[in-house]
Formats: C-alpha cells, sequence, structure tokens
C-alpha cells in the first residue's frame, strides 16, 4: 500500500476508546501505554492532569476531581482555579493526547444515533484536538467495512449484528457493504444494569446517598465488578463497609438472584430483539455476530438464542476492535476515493475544500408555491437583474455569511429558494455554488460533507436559532493549548527527574552488593539525596523548592497555626495508613482494580478481601502464600523514602510516638525506635501457627518460591515444627484467630504515653490514611479527645477533609511531599 494511503481509525466508545492502523486493507489495534484499550478517563491532580489508564489507577482516590465518558460539563479544581470543561473540550482533550503521536489522517466512529446537536459537539472537539480527522463514519458502516474487508471467514451474503454494550443497544442487518435497517436504544447497556443493582443495593442497606457523591460512584464501579463476576461464576459475595461509610451490608448474591433484579433491563432489551426478530422475518440469514461485553452476561446470550432459534451465533468478534479497524480501513478507502474523484471530476463542477481561505453566503428568499423557480431559470434571472448573488439576495430576502454549520428555523408553511455561493469567488470557479427549493420544514442546516461541497439537510426534531458553531470555540482551544503547555512542563520535569533517579537507582545497585544491613542502607540513601538535591539544582528543578521558599512568606493562617504549633508542641503522634508507603513504591491496593493493577492473575477472580482473609488460607494455600508471600519479599527489600527520615529528624529534637496501621515494617527499617511504635493490625514480618497459636519470626524461614505468572506459591510452605501451617501474624477480614499478644503491648506503651502528655501540647501528624478502613482515623479522634491540647494535622490527597474545628487542619497531597512541605513550615 502507497504510505500516503495509511491511516488510522478511532473507536470512540462510551467507556474505552481504541486505536487501529491500516495495513494493506487490513488494520491492526495499536498499543497505548502498553494496553488495547485506553479507559475514557481524564484526572485532575492538583498540579498534573492525567489521561486514560494511567488516570483510571486515580480515578477513585480523586473521583471527584475527575471525569469519566465525557457526557456531561464537568468543574475541576486545578492549581488553587476551578476550571469548567464543557463535553466537547474533554473528548477535545482526550484525543489530542491520545493521538499526538500520530500525524497521519484519521476516521473517527460514533454511535448511529447521534443527533446533528451530538455531530455538532464532535466536530467542535475535532477542532480542539488539533487532529487531522478524515472523516466521521456511523459505527455500523465501521462494523460493516471491518467485516467485508478483515473478516472474510466470516462473510456471508446477509448477517444480523446485535451489538450490547456499556450504554447502548444497537442491532442491524447486514448485505455485504450495505445496512438494511437497524434498530437501536441509547439508553439500554450494561451501565444500566449496575444502575439497577446500586439501587438495589441502597434500598436493602437502607441508607441515603447523594448520586453526586464519591460513594455512588465507588458504589457503581463495584457493581460493575459484581456483574463481571456473576458472568463467570455463579454467585459472589457483597461487602460495602469498605466503600461507605458507617454502613455494614453484606450479602451473598446468586446469579439468580442479579438477573432477577435485571428485570426492567432484560424486558427492554428482550422488546429490542423481538423488534429485530419481526423486521427480519423476510430475509435468508443463518450467522448472528454479537458484540460488546454485554453480549457474553450468559441471560443474554438466553435471550439472543431463544429468539433467534436456529441460527447460528458467532461472538468471537471483539466490538470495540472491529469498529475502530473498520474506521482505519476506511481511511484508506476514502483517501482513495477523493484522488479517484480528482481525477474523473471536471474541475469546474468539483468545489474544494476552501472554506477556510473563502467567503461563502447564503441567501434565503420566499417563494410563492406555485411558482418555484428551477435552478436555470433562477441563473437566467440573474444573468437580467445584472446585479451580483449578494447583492440581489439583500435586496430580495435575505443574506447570511456562512461558517462552518449554520441553522435557520423557517415558516412551516412557505416555501424558499435557498442559494448557496462564493463572493468573491475563487479564481477559475463560479460564484454560484448551489441552488435549493424546500418547503413545509421547521429547520434547515448548511455544512461541508466529506468532499467538501456544501449540502442542507433537514431535521424537523430539533429547532436551534441561527448560530454559529464556532462561537465560543477559540476560547476553549486557547484553554486547552495552556493546559497542554501545563502538562508539557511538567513532563520536562518528570524527565528530568527520572533521568537524575536512574543514575542515583545505579548507585544504589553498586552499594547492594555490599551485603550492608538497613542501617547503613539508610545512611548511604540520606547522602544519595543530598546528592540527588545538587543534581536537581544543576537541572533548574530548584525552582519549585524557591516557589515554596517564598510561600513560606505569605503563609495561610492555618499554616501560621501548624508552624506555631509543631515549634510549641512537647511531642510528636504520627499516625500513617497504606498512603504513606506509596512514595516508595508499594502498593495500597485501593480497591479491586488497585489490587488487580498489582495483582493481574487475580483479576476478576478475587478481590483483596478474598484474598487478605483466613478462609483463603483454607481454601487457596498456595494462592494465599503467593499473595504473602510476594508481599513480605517486597516489603523487605523496600527501602523508606526520604518522608521517613524527615520525619526521623523531627523526632529527634521531641519525644514522639507512631501509631501505623501498615504492616510493612518501615517505620523499624527507618531506625524509629521499636517500643514507640503500635502496629494496630500487626506486621507481615511475624508468622502465626493456625493449630498451635505460636509466633515465629519470618526471617527464619526460607524465601517462598513464587510463580508469579499465577502468583502461587511452591512447596515447602511455612509450617511450625509440628508441620501445622503458618499463616502472618496480620488482622485479616473477618478474622478470628489473629494473635495480638505483641500488639496489645504496644497498645500498653501507646497508652502509657497519652498519660505522660495528658496535660501538655501533643501534635498528631495523619499520613495517607482514609476513610475505606478508618481505623487510624478513628485513633486520631481518641487522641485528640483524650488530650485537649493537641491539633491533628492530616496529609491526604483526596480524603483530606478536616473537621470543622480549630483541632483540625488539612494538606491536601501525597505523603511525601506533604511531609516536604510541613518540613518547610
Amino acid at each position: 500500500m502507497q504510505e500516503e494511503y495509511q491511516g488510522y481509525g478511532v473507536d470512540l466508545g462510551g467507556r474505552y476508546t481504541l486505536l487501529a492502523k491500516c495495513n494493506l486493507f487490513s488494520a491492526d489495534v495499536v498499543l497505548n501505554e502498553g494496553q488495547r484499550e485506553t479507559e475514557n478517563v481524564i484526572v485532575f491532580l492538583a498540579h498534573e492532569r492525567l489521561f486514560g489508564n494511567m488516570a483510571a489507577h486515580s480515578y477513585r482516590s480523586h473521583i471527584l476531581n475527575s471525569v469519566r465518558g465525557f457526557q456531561n460539563a464537568h468543574i475541576f479544581e486545578y492549581k488553587e482555579k476551578s476550571i469548567k470543561l464543557e463535553p466537547e473540550q474533554q473528548i477535545g482533550a482526550f484525543l489530542r493526547k491520545l493521538l499526538s503521536n500520530y500525524n497521519r489522517r484519521v476516521v473517527i466512529s460514533y454511535p448511529d444515533f447521534y443527533t446533528q446537536f451530538d455531530l455538532i459537539r464532535l466536530w467542535r472537539a475535532i477542532q480542539i484536538s488539533k487532529i487531522n480527522v478524515l472523516a466521521a463514519i456511523p459505527e455500523n458502516m465501521a462494523i460493516s467495512t471491518y467485516v467485508n474487508y478483515c473478516q472474510n471467514n466470516v462473510l456471508q451474503k446477509e448477517m444480523l449484528i446485535i451489538d450490547f454494550g456499556h450504554s447502548k443497544f444497537t442491532g442491524f442487518l447486514l448485505q455485504q457493504e450495505q445496512v438494511l435497517f437497524e434498530v437501536f436504544d441509547r439508553n439500554l447497556g450494561t451501565s444500566q444494569m449496575d444502575y439497577y443493582l446500586a439501587e438495589w443495593i441502597i434500598n436493602q442497606a437502607k441508607i441515603n446517598m447523594n448520586k453526586q457523591s464519591k460513594y455512588y460512584l465507588r458504589l457503581l464501579d463495584t457493581c460493575e465488578n459484581i456483574r463481571r463476576r456473576l458472568s463467570a461464576n455463579k454467585d459472589t459475595y457483597i461487602d460495602i463497609e469498605q466503600l461507605i461509610p458507617d454502613v455494614d451490608f453484606s450479602y451473598n448474591l446468586t446469579r439468580e438472584k442479579y438477573e432477577t433484579i435485571m428485570q426492567p433491563v432484560l424486558e427492554s432489551l428482550s422488546n429490542q430483539l423481538f423488534n429485530l426478530y419481526h423486521q427480519t422475518q423476510n430475509y435468508q440469514f443463518n450467522l448472528i455476530v454479537t458484540l460488546g461485553g454485554g453480549s457474553r452476561i450468559p441471560i443474554i446470550q438466553q435471550c439472543i438464542k431463544a429468539i433467534f432459534e436456529g441460527k447460528q451465533i458467532q461472538s468471537s468478534i471483539h466490538a470495540t476492535e472491529a469498529i475502530c479497524q473498520g474506521c482505519a480501513v476506511s481511511s484508506t478507502l476514502i483517501t482513495q476515493r477523493k484522488e479517484q474523484l480528482k481525477k474523473e471530476l471536471n474541475p469546474s463542477e468539483y468545489y474544494l475544500n476552501i472554506y477556510e481561505q473563502y467567503s461563502i453566503f447564503i441567501g434565503i428568499s420566499s417563494q410563492d408555491g406555485n411558482n418555484i423557480l428551477t435552478e436555470q431559470q433562477f441563473q437566467q434571472k440573474m444573468i437580467q437583474s445584472k446585479v451580483s448573488l449578494r447583492e440581489y439576495f439583500a435586496l430580495n430576502g435575505e443574506c447570511i455569511k456562512y461558517s462552518h454549520s449554520l441553522t435557520r428555523s423557517l415558516d412551516k408553511f412557505k416555501c424558499y429558494g435557498i442559494t448557496i455561493f462564493y463572493d468573491p469567488p475563487p479564481f477559475g470557479y463560479e460564484a454560484l455554488i448551489n441552488c435549493y427549493q424546500i418547503s413545509n420544514t421547521q429547520i434547515i442546516m448548511f455544512y461541508y460533507d466529506d468532499f467538501g461541497v456544501i449540502q442542507m439537510t433537514k431535521d424537523n426534531q430539533i429547532a436551534i436559532a441561527i448560530q454559529d458553531q464556532r462561537v465560543g470555540l477559540i476560547e476553549m482551544i486557547q484553554i486547552e493549548d495552556q493546559l497542554e503547555q501545563d502538562d508539557k512542563n511538567i513532563q520536562i520535569t518528570h524527565n528530568l527527574r527520572y533521568q537524575c533517579e536512574r543514575r542515583i537507582n545505579e548507585v544504589k545497585q553498586q552499594f547492594k552488593m555490599l551485603n550492608l544491613n538497613v542501617q547503613q542502607q539508610f545512611k548511604i540513601n540520606e547522602l544519595i539525596e543530598e546528592s540527588q538535591k545538587r543534581i536537581l539544582d544543576q537541572m533548574n528543578l530548584n525552582i519549585s523548592i524557591k516557589i515554596l521558599q517564598l510561600e513560606s512568606h505569605m503563609l495561610s493562617q492555618d499554616q501560621v497555626q501548624m508552624q506555631k504549633f509543631l515549634k510549641e508542641c512537647d511531642a510528636l503522634i504520627i499516625t500513617s495508613g497504606a498512603g504513606m508507603g506509596v512514595d516508595s513504591g508499594l502498593p495500597d491496593f485501593r480497591g479491586d482494580q488497585g489490587f488487580w493493577k498489582a495483582y493481574r492473575p487475580f483479576q476478576n477472580k478475587y478481590g483483596f478481601q478474598d484474598c487478605a482473609n483466613p478462609g483463603f488460607l483454607k481454601s487457596n494455600p498456595y494462592l494465599f502464600w503467593g499473595f504473602y508471600g510476594h508481599r513480605l519479599e517486597l516489603y523487605t527489600n523496600t527501602i523508606p523514602h526520604e518522608g521517613f527520615r524527615i520525619l526521623k529528624k523531627w523526632c529527634e529534637k521531641k519525644d514522639y510516638f507512631i501509631v501505623t496501621s501498615n504492616v510493612d515494617g518501615q517505620f523499624q527499617k527507618a531506625g524509629f525506635d521499636q517500643k514507640k511504635i503500635y502496629e494496630i493490625h500487626g506486621s507481615i514480618h511475624t508468622f502465626q501457627c493456625t493449630q498451635c497459636n505460636k509466633l515465629y519470626l519470618a526471617n527464619k524461614y526460607p524465601k517462598l518460591k513464587i510463580d508469579l505468572q499465577k502468583f502461587e506459591a511452591a512447596d515447602p510452605l511455612p509450617k511450625c515444627e509440628f508441620n501445622h501451617i503458618l499463616r502472618p501474624n496480620i488482622l485479616m477480614f473477618n478474622d478470628w484467630d489473629w494473635i495480638s499478644t505483641i500488639y496489645i503491648k504496644q497498645e500498653e506503651y501507646f497508652n502509657e504515653f497519652i498519660k505522660k502528655y495528658n496535660n501538655k501540647k501533643v501534635c498528631v501528624i495523619e499520613i495517607g490514611a482514609g476513610t475505606a478502613i478508618p481505623s487510624i482515623r478513628l485513633k486520631g479522634d481518641r487522641i485528640l479527645n483524650d488530650i485537649k491540647d493537641s491539633i491533628l494535622i492530616r496529609i491526604n490527597p483526596s480524603e483530606n477533609d478536616a473537621e470543622e474545628n480549630k483541632k483540625y487542619y488539612s494538606i491536601k497531597k501525597g505523603g511525601l511531599e506533604g511531609i516536604k512541605s510541613l518540613n518547610y513550615l
């Protein structure tokens, strides 16, 4: 294939976007961030935007400052400002990021039910994206192209396509490259199933929930995971205690019960399928191709088989891949067709796409219904009048300057003559482009088609006042240009830091060969970090430090209070949750998605609560120890990040106590006194026997051999001297056998510390503790109740809602960044 005919296809779906590249009338999906599908998500952090799969990992922790699906306008908090982005701005920004490295022609698909308003919004998004879009085509046309050019093995004279996706249902009969008829429902999809299940859970749990709250959005994510699990299993366990604070609801949901809850959706789907069935009675087809994730649900498959009995059903085609590959092939076909038209058509009959450079006008004149002029009669009248078209319509009707897409409401009881013309005309062209005569219409719309020719369409469903579709577009493009520039500046900073860290890691590897102990490694790490700062200064990355120094002279009232209390307090209590270890590279297991990111073989099979459960040891001992053995090795090899060193320096000047829900032992590694640490959930570095109730040190046992493809441990598993299997001495879910002897002693030391400073000034610094498992937050509340002269500083990038009283202060940052901010105070 000639290189100029190569192009890309994009399926901008409701939940995911796929990109394909055409290659000799076939197409291949292009990987993005190492994955075939890119999730339609944008997340705004405090000083950075994330897109796609990278954003999806941060979606749940920044759910109110994120958008998924791009259906509604959203207000984002970014760099201490509020930015409202319309759907077309969200789509445009997403496409610009996704296709930034591709300069070939692109064909984008859109759902078949799009109205003219939806298409205008898509066009505006394309202008904002600044990508070279050759055409936008309906999804059924893309699927038709895919089947005819990429799937010769399933090619038949006629076939029925059924697509039950995330947010819509589509069914159409395909004959070669022609769609004979189509039915669709834009409000019928798997997302509706998730909404029904969410409502059922809310009613069963008897809770009131705001549909715009982060808890409701998290519940919808959980419902989606439940739907997927029930597609493969006959039942699944629901527990929303970790999603919604102060709500204790659990339920063993069977597939039969789930199908009962989904009856309204199933009835709507059955109606659409019966509609398809009746319309296909006069056609001879034997093959039904099912697309979309919803078509894999067992009850949906049963409905299709029952209604279309005797038909062959094939589900091997991936819906989004078929659409994007069909678009990629279409980009080649359209390019070739345009080249062919240029050769075949007389230049005087073919109008180039030159509306950007030449002014085009639309003349509208009211006509007598009994005396409508033909195009030839109109041209003769113009010659006789000896005036320009623009002058004629200024005197005999209405003359409007055209701007890409224009709508105008007309009297439906009158007849009109519509004339489109250049003024002045391009060199070598006639002024007149085309004439139309219309009657009995409420609205007309003018736009350019794929080949640059002006067309007109009629749509009685909407009535928009005459308007220029470019209104506000320049401002939207300018906003996105500024945001993109910010993204590039941040990326430059990240790249420089990466180069610096890569060199430092090389040095660390050299020291690893020396078999140093943890204290020596920690000391060397301090020296390396000091060197890192000097390197960053040489790279001009000390700008952020200077900004912080400037900000220190303009502290807010809360910052002044925190600074004063930190200096005057008699003791520090540092409480920490999972967010403290993230900056050391440790996973925080935020929900099933965060867990599956770290342990992909468990995806859609086991969640974090399933694995962190004593019952899992009994039913799957090798998977249980594959999970905990991997965590033990990870925690053992991890070096505490810079934040631990900063905290230790503070604790050298004041008395302190550590309260943590983490089981990783990072505070001990960083050199904190073991007698001043209270591990409320236990420690992975200690084992307990499941039969003898004895405790054992983990480092006395050989390293487990783990198959990282399955995360399955191999024999020998850790066992006591009586051959009983061991488990980590950690408080798990549904755990009644945890041996808490060590931690009861730690709690006694902590209570003595509280009594000692009961009448003194104490500062509590809470780092990375969320509300999903609020153990650490509850401890902080208790400390503030017990010690009157105390405050709590909460460091959390998302769940940072401090109480509305003078004892709580908030720093909206991650663990390491928040500690550094306090250090500058």
